[in-house]
């Protein structure tokens, strides 16, 4: 650099020297410039995002709170009591996602199979349930929207109940739960499908093609009598028959069977609908006062799953015959003994809460719902749906106590409405005081019209006024199993395997 200076005096000149060691890195500055508000803006939107989130997990916090719903994964193991029933204690059970949690956009819904006041049952496709690529008819439980947070907590509940359960040939299983938006009160069960639908519905449809197998002479079931086989049993011979498809054996006589005895182990996907049973009325009080309607029901808003199904099936399916009736009462019984070695109570057990599937298997659902119900105080406060009081034993009615032995009793009624064809039980009777009365003094049903001798005394047995006389559902298996044919029986018995197997690794 060169400074030069002038005025009158002269010129002046003075030269400098600079030397630069390190050029300006236009790059930084560049980046300095340009990069910086790019990234205080991204730290903005993470601290945005974060907070979001926190305010996002806080309302469903609160909302799961409010649902009673806050521990609904985890649960609290620790504190299970395996004395008691699991009933009383399914808040308490974990629910594993990993394990059970479908994808919702996997699940398309079709027809409604049954609604009540705030349950809805629905037909679905379940895309890659089973294998991939394939799509599984299940039934779809679930609550209708605004629905109070007792309504999604007795639906958790069963989930839980069904889940913790295990799996069994005789009971409706749990495929999977849609449990995403559960702090929303919305929530999705996946359950077995059966287009047969419940057996109230399938044996009142069916009277005017029943083949009645008892001697009139002896009161015992006669085998030998002509079984035409039905569409329920599509899958051809019975194990060893020489005789064709649904032709079996019998000493001298050929018969034809209306069970399917194929060796297919794979599980028969059913239909559980809980729709509501849509019969009112009033009556007179029973032992505590609670209004009854003319159909035996106690007046009630809290079933309103119970099912109605008439079946996914057209008309026209062939008959039913006593060798049927016997064989669903010895799978009930079986589902049954299961149920109670699981420390699960039913506390609605009745021919409409047993679905009929393929092979004629018969299987039970609603279990673990009704005894909450029941208890509670103020149910007679709470609108016009039926409670099963003609199906319910003594000490339910008067005390409020349910156990496996009131499970019995109801048994017994549900026997009695197989053999009647799904005739009402107590018929011409209506439910009050009197009739109770009559029952604590030992008054019992006769003997329905299509029943033998020996199931009768079974019923009879059922309805004893001490709970603990009652037999055991695994005493009423080998009761009712005995009545059966020996290929009959193990037949049943044998497709219950895969679900056992299962069982042994998942309960392990």
């Amino acid at each position: 650099f060169i400074c030069r200076a002038a005025n009158k005096a002269g010129k002046a000149a003075l030269e400098f020297q600079v030397i630069v060691t390190d050029k300006p890195n236009m790059l930084l500055f560049l980046l300095g410039i340009y990069v910086l508000p790019v990234a205080i803006l991204v730290i903005l939107l993470v601290l945005a995002l974060y907070f979001w989130r926190e305010y996002k997990l806080r309302k469903k916090i609160k909302e799961m709170k409010d649902a009673g719903l806050l521990h609904f994964e985890e649960g609290n193991v620790e504190s299970l009591n395996p004395e008691l029933d699991v009933g009383d204690q399914a808040d308490l059970l974990p629910y594993d996602r990993k394990r059970w949690e479908f994808p919702r956009d996997k699940l398309k819904l079709g027809k409604t199979l049954g609604s009540g006041a705030f349950g809805v049952v629905m037909k679905a496709e379940a895309y890659e349930l089973v294998e991939s690529g394939v799509a599984t008819t299940v039934a779809v439980k679930m609550v209708k929207r605004n629905s109070d947070v007792k309504k999604i907590r007795a639906l958790a509940s069963e989930l839980k109940i069904m889940i913790h359960l295990g799996k069994h040939l005789n009971v409706v299983n749990v495929l999977g739960a849609c449990t995403g938006d559960l702090n929303k009160r919305e929530l999705l069960v996946l359950v077995e499908y059966c287009q047969y639908g419940n057996l109230h519905n399938y044996l009142r449809n069916h009277r005017g093609a029943f083949i009645n197998q008892v001697n009139s002479s002896t009161g015992s079931f006669d085998p030998t009598v002509i079984q035409p086989v039905t569409p329920r049993s599509p899958s051809g011979n019975f194990p060893g028959s020489p005789f064709g498809p649904g032709v079996h054996s019998n000493g001298n006589t050929s018969m034809r069977t209306s069970a399917a005895f194929s060796h297919n182990t794979d599980t028969t996907l059913i239909h559980s609908d809980m729709s509501s049973q849509s019969r009112t009325g009033t009556g007179d009080a029973a032992a505590h006062t609670t209004p009854v309607g003319e159909d035996g029901y106690l007046i009630c808003r809290d079933h309103e799953w119970r099912n109605k199904d008439r079946g996914d099936y057209k008309d026209g399916l062939g008959s039913v015959c006593t060798q049927d009736l016997i064989c669903w009462g010895f799978q009930i019984a079986r589902g049954m003994e299961y149920l109670a070695s699981r420390k699960v109570l039913h506390g609605d057990l009745a021919a409409r809460n047993v679905l009929l599937a393929e092979d004629n298997i018969v299987k039970i659902c609603d279990f673990g719902l009704s005894k909450s119900m029941y208890t509670d105080l103020n149910y007679h406060k709470k609108g016009d749906d039926p409670l099963p009081v003609k199906w319910m034993a003594l000490e339910s009615i008067q005390d409020r106590v349910f156990s496996t032995q009131s499970d019995v009793w109801a048994y017994g009624i549900t026997l009695w409405e197989l053999f009647s064809l799904a005739c009402e039980p107590y018929p011409g009777m209506e439910w009050g005081e009197k009739l109770f009365t009559k029952l604590a003094e030992g008054y019992r049903m006769e003997q329905p019209k299509y029943s033998t001798k020996q199931v009768y005394q079974v019923m009879v047995d059922c309805w004893h006024v001490n709970p603990h006389s009652r037999p055991s559902f695994t005493e009423l298996t080998e009761r009712m199993g005995a009545m059966l044919e020996d290929t009959v029986r193990t037949h049943y018995v044998d497709l219950n395997d895969p679900f056992l197997e299962e069982n042994s690794e998942f309960l392990a």
